[in-house]
């Protein structure tokens, strides 16, 4: 069984990747404190409107990606991890990658779902910090990537 990504797959991993990752970006300057035009709104206006609405189409397409790639490419390269066949950054990289992939779409699914204002509050610092992780190793997996 070849442990490699398909051409597509390559792409469809970047393309998802790249999208959810500006939009969250994009979302997060929208965020920004003294950008809200009401002072006693909890929204800043419409581009954060925009930018979460933005960030929660695409976000599906990274969660799908993961999915496409478990059988032929994350379980097996965490299966028969070998740091040195694959290098370490690249290695290393993937594995912050899977360890973060479960508490950045959970607490990102909760975010939308919770009420409690405490328990919105630790799901957005768990979001936002899985999430500078995530892009982290995204960045250093693009980097470290083998010369074909």
């Amino acid at each position: 069984m070849s442990l490699a990504m398909s051409p597509g797959q390559v792409r469809y991993q970047n393309f998802s990747n790249s999208v959810v990752i500006l939009t969250g970006l994009w979302l997060y300057w929208a965020k920004l404190p003294g950008q809200a035009a009401d002072p006693y709104s909890n929204v800043s206006g419409s581009t954060e409107v925009l930018a979460h609405n933005a960030h929660l189409l695409v976000a599906p397409l990274l969660v799908f990606s993961a999915g496409l790639l478990w059988k032929a490419h994350i379980w097996p390269r965490f299966v028969h991890l070998s740091l040195p066949r694959m290098g370490v950054i690249r290695g290393l990289s993937g594995l912050f990658m899977l360890a973060t992939l479960i508490p950045m779409v959970a607490s990102g699914s909760f975010i939308q779902v919770t009420v409690d204002e405490h328990w919105r509050k630790i799901a957005i610092q768990t979001h936002v910090i899985s999430s500078l992780i995530w892009t982290m190793a995204t960045v250093f997996h693009w980097i470290r990537r083998k010369k074909r």
